[in-house]
């Protein structure tokens, strides 16, 4: 059995950088061998067994893998890779990188490290030629609004002449070639050779959405920030951090790969104030700034805060304070909770030293990110889709279509399944608070059983004449556009970008946004 490291975001094997050859018409970025001074420098390793007889050219964190001779055994959330290590003698391995001592006897060349996360992560860097320290690192984590803020941030970048590249959840772009992502950060390996492919043509700088997750599992160790910010906090992903406190201590870690002098921009909200884990502050090593859209909760901390917003159906105008300085915005992105990526961005990027009018012109041309209160036309009435999938999150986002006064607003929305299950009540009461008619039915529901899921939903409802229950996802859809009327709002939440849904282990075709322009082709809702 192999080491798939897989958590809450559905990775799967961490992939050998070996043998990269043309990719996308581009010429990749080769890596380099590591000799086992550097192996020893960069993990501050204890060497035992026989020597390397010579430089290792790959790394392998599978045992499955055909290739990699220099061996990291990560502990991952499904499997242990260390017990792989007596398979590996005789298997093109020629070194191992482990947190235990070698068994006895052992043949191959032995690195003992306190983490082996984290030594794979320096070894990557360092044999991509610590690729991120070329280029200016901005780094964006949060509950909700990572994805949008990241490609604001990336607009403002090359507003100010900078080549930017970025990864989201959504999509990516590297070198000029712009693709979907697999997921929202991906391993260090992919990292180092994605800002190395940037910085070797020509980038300058990269813009990246960073996961609690990648954080906890020092996906991003290496790489040397020059500034970070984290959106907000909100219940989410609880199922792997245990708690709050937890989720937003893995959080707070962006702060620890900041470079000297990097700025840190963080909520100036109750949950980020007081009961910080012990020398936390202490830590930083460089300016610590508040943001709020609330000029009160920012009070005299420096930071960015929003002074004036009209928020319409036709976007944000805003009036920000960014470091005492006023700034004008607009942006074609609608809701408050795009006021507030808007306002990160921006005090994330001001503070890092990129020019106001830079940061005026990135915000008016940053597009909304596919499935973010993302538009289907052709119905009688306005349909949305959205990744809202939290209860912040859908509650910013109905919260947001109600401010437009329709005659009606509907939703359609589930929970993911094999995730946390505190959620799922919040978000029941969340959906019938804004919506005149709420559609439950299945997300992702992956081992667990739909309709259980939809009984944990409805426990948080009082009103089982607003709800229809529609388990089967895509006639939940095809009701809820057959009611749809003209000047209503229909939402449909939950999987915005997502092109397949999880079910019993099967991953199957699946796209909201498919679905209802199909529908809408059929004559439903029209």
């Amino acid at each position: 059995m192999g080491n798939s490291l897989r958590d809450d975001e559905g990775l799967g094997p961490l992939d050998d950088a070996e043998d990269l050859g043309i990719r996308g018409g581009r010429r990749a970025a080769l890596p380099r061998p590591l000799a086992v001074d550097e192996i020893l420098a960069r993990t501050g390793a204890a060497r035992s067994g026989p020597l390397p007889v010579a430089p290792f050219r790959s790394l392998r964190t599978d045992d499955r893998a055909r290739t990699g001779d220099l061996f990291v055994a990560v502990r991952g959330t499904v499997y242990d890779a260390h017990r792989s290590i007596p398979r590996l003698p005789g298997s093109g391995v020629l070194g191992v990188v482990a947190e235990t001592a070698p068994p006895a006897g052992f043949p191959l060349p032995w690195f003992r490290v306190d983490d082996s996360r984290r030594a794979l992560a320096r070894l990557e860097h360092g044999r991509w030629g610590d690729p991120g320290a070329r280029l200016r690192v901005l780094g964006v984590t949060g509950t909700n609004g990572k994805s949008t803020t990241v490609r604001l941030l990336a607009e403002v970048l090359a507003a100010a002449g900078e080549e930017c590249g970025w990864i989201t959840t959504v999509s990516r772009s590297i070198a000029g070639k712009e693709e979907p992502s697999s997921m929202t950060t991906p391993g260090p390996g992919e990292l180092a050779e994605a800002l190395a492919r940037q910085a070797g043509q020509g980038g300058s700088a990269f813009s990246l959405e960073v996961s609690s997750h990648a954080l906890d599992q020092h996906r991003v160790e290496g790489i040397p920030f020059a500034g970070g910010a984290i959106i907000n906090l909100s219940r989410d992903h609880l199922d792997y951090h245990g708690d709050l406190v937890a989720y937003r201590d893995a959080k707070l870690r962006l702060a620890a790969h900041l470079v000297s002098g990097a700025p840190f921009v963080i909520p100036a909200s109750p949950e980020f104030q007081g009961d910080l884990p012990a020398g936390w502050r202490e830590g930083l090593r460089g300016p610590l700034l508040g943001h709020s859209l609330d000029p009160a909760r920012l009070g005299l901390e420096p930071g960015g805060t929003v002074r004036e917003a009209t928020l319409d159906a036709a976007g944000i105008a805003a009036e920000l304070e960014i470091l005492g300085e006023r700034l004008q915005v607009r942006s074609p992105l609608r809701g408050r909770h795009n006021l507030e990526n808007i306002l990160v961005a921006a005090t994330l990027a001001r503070a890092a030293g990129i020019p106001a009018a830079a940061v005026a012109a990135g915000i008016a041309r940053a597009p909304a990110v596919r499935g973010r209160l993302e538009e289907v036309p052709g119905a009688r009435g306005r349909i949305f889709i959205d990744y809202a999938h939290t209860p912040d999150a859908l509650d910013a986002v109905l919260g947001a279509l109600r401010e437009w006064r329709p005659r009606r607003l509907l939703v359609v929305f589930g929970c993911g399944g094999d995730r946390d299950r505190g959620k799922r009540p919040l978000m029941g009461a969340v959906a019938e608070r804004h919506a005149d008619r709420v559609f439950v039915t299945s997300d992702n529901p992956r081992s667990e059983e739909p309709g259980a899921i939809i009984a944990e939903v409805l426990a948080g409802t009082t009103d089982p004449a607003r709800i229809v229950v529609e388990p089967d996802r895509r006639s939940a859809i095809a009701r809820a556009v057959a009611e749809l009327r003209e000047d209503e709002l229909l939402v449909i939440a939950g999987k915005g970008h997502e092109t397949e849904q999880v079910v019993a282990g099967a991953r199957l075709p699946f796209d909201d946004r498919s679905v209802v322009a199909e529908l809408l082709a059929l004559g439903t809702g029209r």
